[in-house]
């Protein structure tokens, strides 16, 4: 075989693993989103450990501030990263793969000391997990409905003097604050404000879920 015929051959065979790559991320069913689902949950075993866990006291001491970020944009954007509190704590990990395609498909997960949080994103909104337990599907508007649709669990306010407000009908769960603008200024950075201290098992996951959520949905633009 000729020099030219081997370079083809090599070009053609790298431009076929190319396009088997991007098919694989190009609108994927429910099945491949949970099998994918499952290896970001393995990716996130190596970080776990070190996870403190989220007390009320460490809820107010949650960060801006992240370790071990990264975000790649190639077949579709993947992120992962740890968040610390302002003591450099790591307190929340997660990982996050978005698809290719018109489908606006993308998954999510997130791991504290006690509880893991799961997202599937497609064109209906996001669907919301809290462990074993559905919180319900978040729509473009920003209010989480509960997981039949019958009724709004919780929605994300609007932003008024740098904070993010998540209420649910009976009262305010906390808000998010406005990132810094510039990254060394999220050392020490809260990242939430008026959490109250009596927060129920049920409205710490609502608002737990959905700062992160937030969060990472913030990091994907930076």
């Amino acid at each position: 075989m000729g020099l030219f015929a081997l370079i083809t051959l090599l070009v053609v065979l790298t431009g076929a693993v190319l396009l088997a790559r991007g098919l694989k991320n190009f609108m994927p069913g429910d099945k491949r989103l949970f099998q994918d689902m499952q290896q970001l949950k393995e990716e996130m075993q190596e970080w776990k450990p070190d996870l403190v866990p989220v007390s009320s006291e460490e809820l107010d001491a949650f960060s801006l501030n992240q370790v071990q970020r990264s975000v790649r944009k190639r077949f579709g954007k993947t992120a992962k990263g740890v968040f610390t509190t302002i003591y450099h704590e790591p307190i929340l990990a997660y990982t996050y793969k978005e698809y290719s395609g018109p489908g606006q498909k993308a998954i999510l997960y997130a791991e504290t000391g006690e509880k893991s949080y799961s997202y599937i994103k497609d064109k209906n909104g996001v669907r919301i997990a809290a462990g074993q337990r559905q919180l319900g599907t978040l729509k473009e508007d920003g209010t989480l409905y509960s997981p039949n649709g019958s009724k709004p669990v919780a929605k994300l306010g609007q932003p008024a003097n740098r904070l993010l407000p998540v209420r649910t009908a009976d009262r305010e769960l906390g808000s998010l604050v406005d990132p810094p603008e510039t990254t060394d200024d999220a050392l020490g950075q809260r990242a939430f404000q008026f959490v109250p201290n009596d927060l129920a098992e049920e409205e710490k996951d609502v608002f737990l879920a959905l700062a992160t959520l937030e969060l990472v949905h913030r990091t994907l633009r930076s």
